[in-house]
């Protein structure tokens, strides 16, 4: 059974309801996200939860005004797995600058990066769709995937490890710090030095953040203001 929530595309809900049959794709309320249905690891049952976001206008708008932070820290006290869908295209120029439909905003490609390892770090993972049919596509294949007895997913792995050592085969690491605007090469070292993971950097103070070597307080500032889904003033500005 999938449970959707009230005003989804006729697009979604008749491919899903075509696929699983009418009676089993479910409308109500109660959802605090878009999609939900139930899956199953070692006879123990779990919920996953679903939210869908139509890029970029929905995308920005629910950035701008919080529902973004707001719906992450939602799904994060779910203890299933939890998915962002983000749904349409996202294409940069050759400068790496965002492409909104009709508006240009100086979102890059960093700070978007940000943004989705945040949801990350959340317990919310970004997944892509082109459009509404694929997005009913995506959610078939999630709901059978779960559905399997054995399978190995994200939240049967353990938590990587990532102390801080020579540069070598952990090099992808450091990408994970540079997902920040101003975290360059050094900044991202000196970070994973100091806090040792990824999750544990995230979950930074700021204050603490500040004592990070090279970490001033406008590095600080704006890469704890993309931590906490904060939309920035760019964007603000440009959908108003």
């Amino acid at each position: 059974m999938i449970l959707a929530s009230p005003g989804q595309p006729d697009t979604i809900i008749n491919f899903l309801g075509s696929h699983f049959g009418d009676d089993n794709v479910v409308i109500t309320s109660d959802l605090p996200v878009d999609f939900a249905f139930w899956g199953s690891l070692d006879g123990q049952s779990f919920k996953i939860l679903l939210e869908r976001k139509k890029c970029p206008e929905d995308l920005y708008a629910s950035w701008r005004d919080g529902r973004l932070r707001r719906q992450c820290l939602e799904m994060a006290t779910n203890p299933g797995p939890n998915y962002l869908i983000l749904e349409g295209n996202l294409t940069y120029d050759d400068r790496f600058k965002l492409r909104s439909g009709r508006y240009r905003t100086d979102v890059g490609f960093e700070m978007l990066t940000g943004l989705f390892l945040t949801c990350t770090v959340s317990g919310v993972w970004p997944l892509f769709s082109p459009n509404e049919e694929g997005t009913a596509r995506l959610l078939i294949t999630a709901y059978n995937y779960f559905q399997k007895q054995e399978h190995h997913s994200l939240i049967t792995r353990g938590k990587l490890q990532s102390p801080w050592g020579k540069p070598g085969k952990s090099d992808l690491v450091l990408y994970l710090f540079q997902g920040f605007p101003g975290l360059g090469p050094n900044r991202a070292k000196w970070a994973w030095a100091t806090a040792g993971s990824f999750r544990n950097f995230a979950n930074l103070s700021a204050d603490a953040m500040q004592a990070i070597p090279e970490f001033g307080p406008k590095i600080s500032k704006s890469v704890t203001e993309l931590l906490d889904m904060k939309c920035p003033a760019s964007i603000v500005r440009t959908l108003k």
